[in-house]
């Protein structure tokens, strides 16, 4: 499979080292950037996300432990990569991770991994092997693995307790934007019986972290994910409104910003990934997107796809690349939540604006709580 196949059919908005920086510099946060086909992108990002972060002042909020450092005292890259594992060689992230190396270059504090052939357990322990065994020989520090599991609470334990070991584990929800388990439910359901779960296998004993992700885009859904058992966030579609996200035209932004009730203008399909070529996705997998002609060509209209990858292809040429409300054919990749993303914001202040609103929000439920308590 070449780069330029899977480069075709993965184009969607994408975080960088300009968008992974500012996140992190906003406080109980971890911006990423995402590795989506190769790793050619990895090196320069890495030495750019360097350069920016030398010396800038990074803030800490550990328990216990507040005040501000730098990169360098810490031992690593305030941030994290993401890779889609089952398009990304191994081989090519290790050469880029020795080359940075060899260079005495910061490692991130996380490496992220989604996307493996079912089943992949075996898949994300070769990686979070092969990543740990390079950190620990070099004595650097050794990233945190964080891998993203969707639809399944026991699938979500099973990768709990392989030997892959992960640090934490992002369960996503099938209100997420982009590609996701096919089969799988809200977190509402997955959270929940995801912390059962934990809790009863593994009373006391260190366990990964439980984040969730799928749906949450404000203060609102992010204090609803904590109170659900998630100990933190992840948030994508609400970032595709920020200036730091690389989408791949202008108008792909403002059809984000345009879109209204996300439970209807949005839907899971597998036709998303068959406009270009045959669906190079593992099977499991799905995406979700705005609806579009493509889709209602498909599932309403009966047409063939070879049909609509005429027109696709047709639109391409276009001004607006396809993604325009007049063309309609590019796929727009987010979540349910985009009909509450209406205006641009930068990466920063939207975590920021979160982080403070879910204080807010978490106070005002306690205190409601405590009333009825004492009523």
């Amino acid at each position: 499979m070449d780069s330029g196949t899977v480069d075709r059919q993965c184009s969607y908005g994408r975080s960088s080292w300009t968008f992974a920086c500012p996140s992190s510099d906003a406080g109980w946060r971890l911006g990423l950037m995402g590795m989506d086909i190769v790793a050619e992108r990895l090196e320069p990002w890495l030495d750019e996300a360097a350069k920016s972060l030398e010396e800038q002042p990074i803030q800490l909020l550990r328990r216990g432990n507040t005040g501000t450092t730098r990169a360098a005292d810490l031992g690593y890259l305030p941030l994290g990569v993401g890779f889609l594992v089952s398009f990304t060689k191994l081989d090519h992230v290790m050469q880029v991770l020795r080359s940075r190396t060899e260079r005495k270059a910061l490692p991130p504090a996380v490496m992220w991994f989604f996307a493996a052939e079912e089943p992949s357990v075996d898949t994300y322990t070769t990686w979070a092997r092969n990543i740990r065994h390079h950190y620990a020989e070099t004595k650097q520090y050794i990233p945190q693995i964080w891998i993203q599991v969707g639809g399944s609470a026991v699938a979500a334990l099973e990768l709990a307790q392989s030997d892959a070991k992960p640090d934490a584990l992002v369960v996503q929800g099938s209100d997420a934007g982009g590609h996701g388990m096919e089969r799988g439910a809200s977190i509402v359901g997955l959270i929940p019986e995801t912390k059962s779960l934990f809790d009863r296998a593994y009373s006391g004993d260190r366990r990964p972290h439980l984040l969730a992700s799928g749906g949450i885009v404000n203060a609102e859904g992010a204090a609803a994910a904590l109170c659900l058992g998630a100990e933190g966030v992840i948030m994508g579609t609400r970032f595709l409104a920020s200036p730091e996200t690389i989408v791949p035209h202008p108008e792909y932004r403002e059809r984000v910003l345009a879109a209204k009730d996300g439970a209807q203008s949005t839907i899971r399909a597998k036709v998303f990934d068959e406009l270009k070529g045959p669906n190079i996705w593992p099977a499991a997998y799905d995406g979700r997107a705005l609806v579009s002609k493509n889709w209602r060509d498909m599932h309403e209209g009966g047409v063939p796809i070879e049909t609509i990858r005429e027109s696709v292809a047709k639109a391409a040429k276009d001004a607006d690349g396809g993604y325009g409300i007049g063309s309609d054919r590019a796929v727009v990749w987010c979540g349910t939540g985009v009909g509450l993303v209406n205006e641009m914001k930068k990466a920063g202040d939207v975590v920021v604006e979160v982080r403070e609103g879910v204080s807010t929000l978490l106070g005002t439920l306690r205190t409601n709580v405590d009333s009825v308590h004492a009523s």
